[in-house]
């Protein structure tokens, strides 16, 4: 919840106001990759973000990335969940 209303309800549309959309988007994405710290998964965090803010675009809705990051979280955290007797 936190990280959606900082980083779409404050970062994404301050930085709408200063560059164009795909720019703007692309800024927002690379930040909250970045912030997660974890290398190998920079890239699919970056395509996630990109996704979120478009959802936020497209609906002018902060509630849109909300949902889709929890369901994101809820379905990486049961798989991890469900996976951990089969990884050795």
């Amino acid at each position: 919840l936190i990280e959606e209303l900082f980083f779409r309800g404050i970062m994404l549309p301050l930085a709408l106001g200063r560059m164009g959309p795909l720019l703007a988007v692309f800024f927002v994405s690379v930040l909250f990759a970045a912030i997660h710290t974890h290398l190998p998964a920079l890239v699919p965090i970056m395509v996630l973000a990109i996704g979120l803010s478009a959802g936020y675009i497209v609906t002018g809705s902060i509630v849109v990335p909300i949902v889709a990051h929890a369901a994101f979280n809820t379905v990486s955290i049961s798989v991890l969940i469900l996976m951990k007797d089969v990884i050795v």
